[in-house]
């Protein structure tokens, strides 16, 4: 029970960080073909799980790397390099970049350049907090990539209502 209690303690801190916009499930519906870019994630996902069931923890601390501070969910923690995030000293042990990037070639193999890096991470560990046990949430706050700008919620009205609901449910 504590367990569950710190995994769902530290997604609703990932989620309370400053990232905004809002891209719901759903969203990538008919932009991948026939393909469902949802269920190729979540196939990824139950793969590792099914083997290492820790890829939750480590799912939960990159995103919630990823998203820390004032800057925005973006998946600038996956870029690799001297001088990159992953190089910081608080990143050191941060796990999970490669089943992202298994992840991310599925999805290129599938439909190319379609699904953002950032969505990726949103959806992946929400996919592994739900093979968890925990509970399955609508809504994932990432970045808009440059290609999604104009098409994501910014209504502060909308984010007070989602945050609201977070608040009264936990």
């Amino acid at each position: 029970m504590v367990k569950r209690a710190t995994i769902i303690a530290v997604l609703v801190l990932s989620l309370i960080s400053s990232c905004y916009g809002q891209v719901t499930v759903g969203y990538y519906n008919n932009k991948c073909g026939t393909k469902d870019v949802e269920s190729i994630i979540r196939g990824v996902v139950q793969a590792r799980f099914s083997y290492e069931a820790a890829i939750v923890a480590f799912l939960l601390r990159l995103q919630f790397h990823d998203c820390l501070g004032d800057k925005q969910c973006d998946a600038s923690l996956l870029l690799a390099g001297p001088g990159s995030e992953q190089t910081a000293v608080p990143n050191f042990t941060v796990k999970g970049y490669d089943l992202i990037d298994a992840i991310k070639a599925a999805l290129e193999q599938e439909c190319p350049g379609v699904v953002s890096c950032s969505d990726i991470i949103a959806a992946a560990t929400r996919d592994a907090v739900v093979l968890a046990g925990g509970s399955y949430y609508h809504s994932l706050k990432t970045r808009p990539s440059p290609s999604r700008l104009g098409r994501v919620s910014t209504d502060s009205a909308e984010d007070e209502r989602i945050f609201g609901e977070l608040e009264r449910n936990h």
